[in-house]
């Protein structure tokens, strides 16, 4: 029998979508070796919302709920999946490739002497071994690589990359509580979190992107998207014509010739769809086009299609998004 742990994630009360992707991933394993999937649920005030993983592939649910969990500690965190291992003895451990998911992976991989194969893109079974791909050389090539039979491996997952597989109605995961286990010495000492300005996040790391194309018509133009990026909590990406017009930095362009990104929502204003432009972006979860032309290639992509003047239609937006910000301070 082969027993996968699964490390989820959950921001503001909710689950991050990779922790589903996760559990989709290993029930999908778990099925052609009858074993058993483990989810771990590490957090403060987290109990009431740990049901849904059951749907994703959980059998069982390993819930911490303590105070000492609100932000990660990583010397707390290290300590307490350690003697769930050591419990549980799984012979896969997977994890998302965040910042959680990679420091948490690098600290168990040492103490444990375990292998560890991070930002990997697809995961199975071979035989008796772990088989997984990952990209190299900046994702030009893919690598394969078989583990080692009998070693418990780790398995850091791109998020984005699996997909969701649909919910299933399973009601017969079981809840285990388990205990926070603290380090023998604390070296590091959590007071508080603070979270980060997308603005100076990498474009692989933002949920929300906003991209600029030169048919917004002028630079002036390209405030508008900073700002609805900005309402968004999301960052601004831009075509190779704008970088080159010199409208936005280099570090924005996406396409083939810049970074390829997989957000949550990419809002693409005045951009036609070119080629060399939409191979970076083609597989966002949800894309919103903004184009006067009603051939624009980007429609084909996108998810909904609004065939207005993005100079126009912005400022509407960023109302609509002020607005809304308003209501909710209001309510609270």
């Amino acid at each position: 029998m082969s027993n996968i742990i699964v490390l989820t994630e959950h921001r503001d009360g909710a689950f991050e979508e990779v922790s589903f992707e996760l559990l989709s991933e290993a029930r999908r394993m778990a099925r052609t070796k009858d074993g058993n999937v483990m989810a771990v649920v590490l957090g403060n005030g987290i109990s009431n919302m740990v049901d849904e993983l059951a749907g994703y592939g959980a059998d069982r649910i390993f819930v911490a709920d303590d105070a000492r969990l609100a932000h990660y500690d990583p010397q707390i965190w290290q300590a307490t999946l350690s003697a769930l291992c050591q419990q549980e003895a799984p012979s896969l451990i997977l994890l998302p490739a965040t910042t959680t998911g990679e420091d948490l992976a690098a600290r168990l991989a040492v103490t444990k002497n375990w292998p560890l194969y991070s930002r990997s893109t697809k995961i199975k079974f071979h035989r008796d071994q772990i088989q997984v791909v990952r990209p190299v050389y900046a994702g030009k090539l893919q690598e394969t690589i078989t583990s080692i039979s009998g070693l418990t491996c780790l398995v850091t997952m791109i998020p984005g990359v699996i997909g969701v597989k649909p919910a299933e109605n399973n009601t017969n995961a079981t809840l285990v509580p388990i205990d926070v286990v603290l380090p023998i010495e604390k070296r590091i000492e959590v007071t508080g979190f603070v979270p980060a300005d997308p603005h100076n996040l990498k474009l692989t790391e933002v949920d929300v992107i906003v991209a600029a194309g030169r048919g917004l018509g002028q630079a002036e133009n390209v405030s508008l998207v900073k700002e609805l990026a900005g309402l968004l909590g999301g960052a601004v990406g831009a075509t190779r014509v704008v970088v080159d017009l010199g409208w936005l930095d280099r570090k924005t362009q996406i396409g083939q010739t810049g970074t390829t990104v997989k957000p949550r929502l990419y809002v693409a204003c005045g951009i036609s769809g070119a080629t060399q432009h939409t191979i970076g972006m083609k597989d966002s979860s949800v894309i919103v086009a903004i184009n006067t032309d009603p051939a624009a290639a980007i429609f084909n992509l996108a998810d909904l299609s609004l065939n207005c003047d993005a100079v126009q239609l912005l400022p509407v937006l960023i109302d609509q998004c002020r607005m809304r910000g308003k209501t909710t301070d209001d309510r609270s």
